[in-house]
């Protein structure tokens, strides 16, 4: 869910440039700075959450009884 969220907010983040490019004003390029700054933010701390929730999950290895003859 934390991977979608984060392609979510680049996707955001283009659309809003996108949106300002096509009829740029003052109004729009200051307030299309002050939102990439905040969704580059945002976006820099989940990836660090992500990362920083892998390394603590356990690697789960599976534990099979032996098949050998002597383990009877």
């Amino acid at each position: 869910m934390g991977r979608s969220l984060a392609l979510a907010l680049e996707l955001e983040l283009g659309a809003d440039i996108l949106k300002t490019a096509v009829a740029p004003t003052w109004n729009d390029t200051g307030l299309l700075a002050a939102i990439a700054v905040l969704r580059t933010g945002l976006n820099y701390f989940l990836e660090r959450e992500l990362r920083n929730a892998e390394r603590r999950q356990p690697v789960l290895t599976a534990t099979f009884p032996s098949s050998s003859p002597d383990a009877a």
